[in-house]
C-alpha cells in the first residue's frame, strides 16, 4: 500500500475513533491521541508542499498551591534544564519545553519539515498519555488537560487548493461535522478562507485557514476534563 493510502486511511482511522465513551454527570473524562494519528489527522497529503513547521502542545489546567520547590525538582529529575521562566519556571530537555506556572503546566516540542516522515516511519510514536508522565508533582490538581497540534505550509495555489478540499472531503464524510464552512465558489479559487470541524466521536476540531499561498491548521483535543 502507497504512503498516500496508508496516510488518508490514518486520517479516516483518526477521524472515526472514540477516545471515551459517554460520561456520567460529574465524571472525568479521559481522551487520548499519539503524535502521528494527530498528525494525520490534520494533514493526510503532505507531498509537494513546504512545510515550515509546527509545535506540540500539551496544557494542564491546574487548581490548588503552586509548590515551585517541588516542581524544579521534579524538572531536574526528569533531566530538564531549568531556565529563567519569568513569572514560573521553565525546563529545556532536548526538543522538549516544559512552563509551569500557577494555575497552569504545558509540555512543548516543535516540529521541523522533516518530521512527517519519521512519524509515518517510527514504529512507536509518543502519545498524549506519554507527555503527561513529564509533568511533575507539585502543580496543583488538575482540572482540564488539551492537547494542541499546530501545522503551516505554504505551496502553489493549485496544490493548496487540491490538499485543502481533500482534507474537507474526507473528514466531512467521516464524524466530522462542519462549524464553518470554507465558502469556496463552484468554480476558481479563493485566496483567503477558513473552516472549521468538529469530531462527534472525540469532540476534537480541527480548523484550517489559507491566507494567500500559506495554510495554516489546528487540531485540538481535551484530553482530560471533569463534567
Amino acid at each position: 500500500m502507497t504512503l498516500r493510502r496508508l496516510a488518508l486511511a490514518a486520517l479516516l482511522w483518526a477521524g472515526c475513533r472514540g477516545h471515551a465513551t459517554a460520561p456520567d454527570a460529574g465524571t472525568v473524562v479521559r481522551r487520548a491521541i499519539d503524535l502521528r494519528s494527530a498528525f494525520m489527522a490534520t494533514l493526510p497529503e503532505w507531498r509537494n508542499i513546504n512545510l515550515e513547521g509546527g509545535s506540540a502542545v500539551l496544557r494542564r489546567e491546574v487548581s490548588g498551591d503552586f509548590d515551585a520547590a517541588r516542581v524544579a525538582q521534579g524538572f531536574v529529575h526528569n533531566g530538564f534544564l531549568l531556565e529563567d521562566g519569568g513569572t514560573g519556571l521553565e525546563g529545556r530537555r532536548d526538543r522538549f519545553v516544559m512552563v509551569a506556572r500557577q494555575g497552569s503546566i504545558e509540555w512543548r516540542m516543535a516540529l521541523k519539515a522533516d518530521d512527517p516522515d519519521r512519524l509515518i516511519a517510527a514504529p512507536n510514536v509518543m502519545s498524549t498519555e506519554n507527555m503527561a508522565t513529564w509533568f511533575p508533582p507539585g502543580v496543583g490538581e488538575e482540572q482540564q488537560e488539551t492537547f494542541t497540534l499546530s501545522l503551516a505550509y505554504t505551496a502553489t495555489p493549485a496544490r493548496i487548493d487540491f490538499v485543502t478540499r481533500q482534507l474537507y472531503s474526507l473528514t466531512t464524510r467521516g464524524s466530522w461535522d462542519v462549524l464553518e464552512a470554507p465558502g469556496w465558489p463552484d468554480a476558481g479559487q479563493m485566496e483567503q478562507w477558513s473552516f472549521a470541524l468538529r469530531d462527534r466521536a472525540s469532540g476534537a476540531t480541527l480548523r484550517c485557514r489559507r491566507d494567500q499561498e500559506r495554510v495554516s491548521l489546528e487540531y485540538r483535543l481535551i484530553t482530560f476534563e471533569r463534567r
